[in-house]
């Protein structure tokens, strides 16, 4: 082969893998930012319904409607689609179900202009959000918060990969000193 043939070839070969290259690092970089934006809108959502839980434990501890007028759905308002996309189905259903049940709450209390002492129905329901809004804390958006979006198509992928290759069996001695092939647990 002539030299300008050879080098046209290895330009072109240099070029497509850099192309790839900047591909993937592009791709890379993208994927960070967008978990570090997930994480950042959880733990915005989180502060907001840390605030919101203490609030109501309030209420609860104290037997009394206080004003409540200062909870506010700024930051889950603004960050509900970043949360729709990172959280998983299960997750997302229960903080929309305990940010739901808040509004009820928050809507009831506007529109009656409540004062004085909780009476037991208003008690159950402010007990209800209470804990609703405790767990869409302790077992949705904290997860997130902390440790961003799980890459659950790596997870998938590598579970798939393992699932094909055979798995290895162990030799165990019984007590009569046989052998016997066991699957590993």
């Amino acid at each position: 082969m002539d030299v300008a043939v050879t080098t046209g070839i290895f330009t072109l070969g240099g070029v497509v893998v850099g192309g790839f290259a900047s591909a993937a690092v592009n791709y890379g970089l993208g994927r960070r930012g967008e978990r570090r934006h997930a994480r950042a809108a959880a733990r915005l959502v989180l502060g907001e319904a840390t605030q919101i839980t203490h609030a109501l434990a309030a209420l609860l501890e104290h037997r009394q409607w206080r004003p409540i007028e200062f909870i506010e759905t700024n930051q889950w308002d603004g960050s509900r689609a970043s949360l729709a996309y990172h959280l998983r189905h299960a997750d997302w259903r229960c903080v929309v179900s305990a940010y739901e049940d808040l509004q009820r709450l928050l809507g009831w209390v506007r529109a009656n202009d409540v004062t004085g002492e909780l009476n037991d129905n208003d008690e159950v329901f402010v007990a209800a959000v209470h804990s609703a809004m405790s767990h869409a804390i302790a077992g949705h958006l904290i997860q997130l918060a902390v440790h961003g979006p799980q890459r659950r198509r790596l997870a998938l992928r590598y579970h798939r990969l393992r699932n094909r290759w055979p798995q290895r069996r162990l030799l165990v001695h019984s007590d009569e000193d046989q052998e016997r092939l066991v699957l590993p647990t």
